[in-house]
């Protein structure tokens, strides 16, 4: 596993990212996650999940932007 951290910035910012990688077996996955905590994120990830997929997730339980 790699991982990347950052402090995300006080005002707007853009991101952006480039990725080779070949998913060949379920669960393998890679992407970028913006994480604030559990239960606040946002994900987009290129993955293997019985095939080759793009998938983007939401988390957002409090008022407020991300």
């Amino acid at each position: 596993m790699n991982v990347v951290l950052r402090d995300a910035p006080s005002r707007d910012y853009d991101l952006t990212t480039q990725l080779r990688f070949a998913p060949e077996q379920d669960y393998e996955q890679a992407g970028l996650l913006l994480w604030a905590g559990q239960d606040e994120y946002v994900q987009l990830t290129y993955s293997h999940q019985g095939g080759r997929a793009f998938l983007a997730g939401l988390e957002h339980q409090r008022r407020g932007s991300l």
